[in-house]
């Protein structure tokens, strides 16, 4: 398989940005200062949340140019082949970032909501079908139930090996949600829907990879 390629686009004397979109399904923006043969981080933080959080992981700042793959594939959780540095006209960061966001396609997970009941079945980047149902009525949502529901899963109720949370903060920008449904069950979303007015009939993927 080819392994992608860090494309560093010029943002000023010295300055490269580019965008990063992790194993997860995360998209980061990064700028680097690059002088030389030495190389620093300036800033990363997630782009697909408001909150724009630095990503936890990320510990080096200075290193060598060298090492820049390494970095980014250690710390970013991204695998990169290979750099390269892109010509074209210098812009500032929202703009960037902006550019970056209407190229990429959304994929939304659609949420059912019956009361303080959320529902759903999405295909994951495996095309496994899973079935998920959460309760928001108490202090912290509840996963109430969570098992493949496709062909291989018919007969017998089987909960998603990755699976390790049952209880988190219900959060407004959906953050907790898309990282259990990203992180641990391979869905690769980049925003949430709910919806109470509805007419879905709940026997097949509404979402994901279909």
């Amino acid at each position: 398989m080819k392994r992608s390629v860090l494309e560093l686009h010029n943002a000023g004397k010295n300055i490269y940005q580019a965008f990063i979109k992790n194993l997860h399904g995360r998209r980061m923006y990064l700028q680097l200062s690059i002088i030389d043969t030495d190389c620093e981080i300036l800033c990363c933080f997630y782009i697909d949340r408001t909150s724009r959080s630095e990503p936890q992981l990320l510990e080096t700042r200075r290193f060598p140019l060298d090492e820049l793959i390494t970095v980014i594939a250690r710390e970013l959780d991204k695998s990169f082949g290979s750099y390269e540095f892109v010509d074209g006209p210098i812009m500032q960061m929202e703009d960037f970032i902006q550019q970056v966001l209407h190229r990429e396609k959304y994929n939304i997970l659609i949420m059912l909501k019956d009361g303080e009941t959320l529902k759903t079945i999405f295909k994951n980047r495996f095309r496994r079908a899973i079935y998920l149902e959460i309760d928001t009525s108490g202090e912290k949502a509840l996963i109430n139930v969570c098992k493949y529901c496709d062909v291989r899963g018919v007969g017998v109720d089987i909960t998603p090996y990755h699976l390790t949370t049952i209880y988190f903060h219900y959060d407004k920008d959906f953050t907790n949600l898309l990282n259990i449904v990203n992180n641990e069950l391979e869905g690769g979303f980049t925003d949430v829907v709910i919806t109470e007015s509805h007419t879905i009939v709940l026997d097949r993927p509404i979402c994901g990879s279909i």
